[in-house]
């Protein structure tokens, strides 16, 4: 019950303003990435400018890499400044804070993206037809062209919510090693960059390579299949990085 409360609490926590924002800044970024490619398309649709948003731009891998973090990743670090994390470990534990933590670090990185891409959506969608044609080889992609609009876009939408949950769990593990709120906020992009040049040129199964992780969608033609391993690979690296995590936070509040 003690964790089920510590939860909850972080819970209303990151359902702040600062999801909103940030959640905001997604969408800009997106918009920013397309502003001159919209005319390069004969037939333009909002599912072709959003891919054109996330795939035509290096700009999106900053922001979902970045903003996730932003939206809650920092409360960690700042919780230690400020000397309350003591407070909630002395209540519920090391164990339980620090899962509770990156628990709802993933949730709230998740809902950035959600929040960003489906408010690209709404925007567009007022001037611009969801579908036209296809513009991907993605399983999603041939769920709009069955007709299947919500099922395809949501499908599309959580592929990268999930990279979102990532991004913002590395940052809460980050920090559990360097409380500070800019190292939780930039550390998802540059532990990114860094994996992205170690592996370059590396023959790796899209499971075991970042490029998937963070922008990758899975070749298959079932969107359900595609989500699916996308989901056990989040699941896997977020439950390692909460295990490290756990130590981490027993180790410094020892030494503290």
């Amino acid at each position: 019950m003690r964790f089920l409360r510590l939860l909850r609490e972080h819970l209303r926590q990151a359902l702040s303003w600062r999801l909103v924002v940030c959640g905001v800044g997604v969408t800009l970024v997106m918009t920013g990435a397309i502003s001159g490619l919209i005319v390069d398309s004969s037939e333009p649709s909002v599912w072709y400018m959003l891919n054109k948003s996330i795939l035509g731009s290096g700009a999106f891998s900053t922001a979902i890499c970045i903003l996730p973090a932003l939206t809650y990743s920092v409360t960690l670090p700042m919780e230690w400044k400020a000397s309350a994390t003591p407070y909630w470990i002395v209540r519920t534990g090391i164990s339980p804070y620090a899962i509770s933590k990156m628990i709802v670090s993933a949730v709230a990185g998740l809902l950035t993206l959600a929040v960003g891409m489906l408010l690209f959506v709404g925007i567009f969608s007022i001037r611009y037809p969801i579908y036209i044609s296809s513009c991907t080889d993605t399983a999603y992609d041939a769920l709009l062209a069955e007709g299947k609009i919500a099922a395809g876009l949501a499908g599309y939408i959580l592929n990268y919510s999930l990279s979102g949950a990532l991004a913002a769990a590395c940052g809460t593990f980050v920090a559990t090693f360097i409380p500070d709120p800019f190292v939780a906020a930039s550390s998802p992009l540059l532990v990114y960059f860094t994996l992205t040049r170690l592996t370059s040129g590396k023959n790796l199964p899209g499971i075991l390579n970042p490029l998937f992780w963070m922008e990758g969608i899975v070749a298959t033609s079932s969107a359900g299949q595609a989500i699916l391993e996308k989901f056990i690979v989040i699941a896997i690296l977020c439950t390692g990085m909460s295990l490290a995590a756990i130590w981490q936070m027993k180790r410094r509040v020892r030494n503290a």
